[in-house]
């Protein structure tokens, strides 16, 4: 039965490069408090995106930002919003380092609306961010953001096309 419900997520794996930014993104990093050096960089570099799934296990989702900062999270997708709710409440949400900051990773696969889900909080900081990932085509990835701190939040999105 299981290996019947894996048929059922959808697959992320490949290589794959930002092909667009919506115009809010440079508000999005703005929210998590980078400074403007920092967001036109990000903005602007090369963003190169490895997944490697196996099923609920992501072995490898790396991304390399114009060749010099890589960041590679490792996470198993909790199978509801809920089951990683309850992850991190129990102090087992996935702690990363980066970029001189420490986050706290937990993962889901919305089984509704197909998407791969992430939500990142941060060791002294106020602000949290939720990833949504969805497969558009087989060759399309598009990636809501939403970056919330208090009453304020910031949603923008980002296009990956699959490198051939």
């Amino acid at each position: 039965p299981e290996l019947l419900h894996m048929a059922d997520i959808e697959n992320f794996s490949g290589e794959w490069t930002r092909s667009r930014v919506s115009a809010e993104y440079d508000d999005f990093w703005k929210l998590q408090g980078q400074s403007w050096m920092k967001r036109k960089i990000a903005a602007k570099a090369n963003l190169q995106r490895t997944i490697e799934q196996h099923g609920y296990e992501v072995v490898q989702d790396k991304q390399v930002f114009a060749g010099l900062l890589t960041v590679t999270s490792v996470y198993t997708m909790c199978k509801s919003e809920e089951e990683a709710k309850k992850m991190r409440e129990e102090g087992n949400a996935i702690k990363e380092e980066a970029n001189g900051k420490t986050g706290y990773l937990v993962a889901w696969y919305d089984s509704e609306t197909k998407e791969l889900r992430l939500h990142r909080t941060f060791e002294n900081e106020t602000y949290q961010v939720y990833y949504k990932h969805k497969l558009v085509d087989p060759d399309t990835m598009k990636v809501a953001l939403k970056a919330i701190d208090g009453p304020n939040s910031v949603s923008c999105e980002v296009i990956f096309t699959r490198c051939q």
